[in-house]
């Protein structure tokens, strides 16, 4: 199903866009979704889109945003998988790795001095860990207090670089200690244990008015993004190596079907798998063909958006502009625009 998708996403809007896909990690953000309150705060990576469609941003709205359609929240200004959804308590997302830890914590760090019942969730790769952000945002929250859940998502690479080149220790959680923080380490494909993991770290940040770290081991199953060619440093030998852990781990989706179904929940989840990925694969064609038909937006709407009204410099350059195209036509396929 995720594949699937992936590769219609893919071919529509070409490998220019970077999509980024979560397969083996779609466990993550619907679990911490469903532990967290609605009025707490996320400031995303890339792969959380299912912490996005547990808090009601449709899959129309998702690929809008990936081409940066008329129907873009954002008018097409942020790059692809770049969310900024204030309507579902989702901060505009920070393209520079690491640059969002630094987010969260003033987040978390208003809410305490507020005095408001809120936390700031975080999302970062093993590979952020690495950067000076890292130090900086984590040992302001500790020492400062705030309300920030730090979640890393450590799926085994920083794009090209497997976890033995970043660290020699056992994972980044331990490091956590050295900034007096709480830090959990929890099964990243185990969609009930990260629920469990995440409601206890909520309880822990609220009574303690401080932050918790929480390292979801799990594994990118797909390249890091469509312009990523994951077979030419994932090789077989490589893959060898990892099969004990890939065995251990499993796949999420496969391990909740196979709970729920001894629990009595669910009979057949094979088949109900089966009917569910065939259903989303037909509603993903459908979505994805919409959104290639729909044109971008009027591209005067670049211009709007910075002030609360058009400052002189701005609306000189939009006559330059409007007068370039007219002079130019054949090199601007307006068409394609609203």
């Amino acid at each position: 199903k995720q594949k699937t998708a992936y590769e219609i996403l893919s071919g529509l809007v070409g490998s220019e866009m970077c999509i980024r896909d979560s397969l083996y990690e779609e466990a993550v953000g619907p679990a911490i979704g469903a532990a967290i309150k609605d009025e707490d705060k996320i400031v995303l990576q890339y792969r959380e889109q299912g912490i996005l469609l547990w808090r009601g941003f449709s899959i129309q709205e998702i690929l809008h945003t990936v081409k940066g359609s008329n129907k873009d929240h954002a008018k097409g200004k942020a790059l692809a998988c770049h969310y900024s959804i204030p309507k579902i308590g989702v901060l505009p997302l920070s393209a520079p790795i690491g640059s969002k830890i630094g987010h969260g914590a003033g987040l978390g760090y208003a809410f305490r001095t507020q005095k408001e019942d809120k936390i700031a969730v975080t999302f970062m790769g093993e590979g952020a860990a690495s950067q000076g952000d890292f130090h900086a945002g984590l040992n302001f929250a500790a020492t400062l207090g705030s309300q920030t859940l730090f979640v890393c998502r450590n799926n085994c690479y920083a794009i090209s670089t497997p976890i033995e080149d970043q660290y020699a220790g056992d994972g980044v959680a331990p490091r956590c200690i050295g900034y007096g923080m709480p830090a959990i380490k929890v099964d990243g494909c185990d969609p009930l244990a990260i629920a469990y993991a995440t409601k206890h770290a909520r309880q822990m940040i609220m009574e303690r008015k401080g932050p918790v770290f929480m390292e979801v081991y799990g594994y990118r199953g797909g390249d890091h993004s469509t312009s990523d060619s994951a077979p030419l440093y994932r090789t077989k030998e490589v893959l060898a190596k990892l099969k004990p852990y890939l065995d251990a781990i499993g796949d999420p989706i496969i391990r909740l079907g196979k709970y729920l179904e001894k629990k009595g929940y669910l009979a057949n989840y094979k088949e109900q798998m089966d009917k569910v990925g065939k259903a989303a694969v037909a509603e993903c064609h459908k979505y994805a063909k919409e959104m290639d038909e729909t044109p971008y937006p009027e591209y005067k709407t670049m211009f709007e958006d910075v002030y609360s009204y058009t400052p002189q410099n701005l609306q000189e350059q939009m006559e330059q502009l409007d007068a370039h195209i007219k002079k130019f036509p054949e090199f601007y396929p307006l068409s394609d625009f609203k």
